[in-house]
């Protein structure tokens, strides 16, 4: 199965032959790529919050808000090649623009991405595959949004947790995978799948504590 990573790094060529009216020398592109050495696995993953109280109510979105809630994630991840290091993500549960909803109070959706939170991580920390840290947001999307549901389900919220909102609670759980792949690979990711995740609206950026 041919992943977004190795699409991007043969575009060039499969572009290349339609131009030129012929599929030869590109038949690569669909064969799939194969574990890489800087391909990462999820060995551990937690996290914890911090409650902030503002100084002074700020305006945000057409609301007023004093309070913010910040989740970080902590996670260790193994390389196919063997290397080990750790690192962090933060995010903070800004439901005033991806939860806007008006008959849920801020403390039944605060609570509910609490709640959405740790099924990320139940769900995170089951991925036992290796692969990329695109790739593997990839493949946890789908299982990220059947959790907000169920977590919308299981509270009896009026109003279920919007896409968005999942999106942006499950931010924290991508950026530590991302910061510590660059890391133990010694090298930055490449500008075209950079550029690519940058264009996203999740895509944020984590942080590397000390390998191993």
């Amino acid at each position: 199965m041919i992943t977004r990573r190795h699409f991007v790094q043969n575009g060039g060529v499969f572009i290349g032959a339609i131009a030129s009216g012929t599929l030869t020398g590109c038949c690569s592109v669909f064969s799939g790529a194969g574990k890489k050495a800087s391909d990462i696995r999820i060995e551990h993953i937690s996290h914890s919050y911090d409650e902030h109280i503002f100084r002074a109510p700020v305006g945000f979105a057409g609301a007023v808000v004093n309070r913010a809630t910040m989740v970080t994630v902590r996670c260790s991840v193994r390389t196919a090649g063997g290397k080990v290091a750790r690192g962090f993500g933060s995010m903070p549960f800004n439901h005033t623009f991806s939860f806007p909803s008006t008959t849920l109070s801020y403390e039944i959706k605060n609570d509910a991405m609490k709640t959405l939170a740790a099924e990320l991580g139940k769900v995170t920390g089951g991925y036992r595959e290796f692969g990329h840290p695109l790739d593997i947001n990839w493949d946890l999307a789908p299982l990220y949004l059947k959790a907000a549901a169920e977590v919308s389900e299981r509270l009896r919220l009026a109003d279920p947790i919007p896409k968005l909102c999942t999106l942006v609670t499950a931010a924290a759980f991508d950026a530590p995978g991302r910061g510590v792949q660059g890391k133990v690979s010694q090298r930055l990711f490449a500008p075209a799948a950079q550029a690519a995740h940058d264009a996203l609206p999740f895509g944020l950026g984590g942080g590397s504590d000390r390998g191993i």
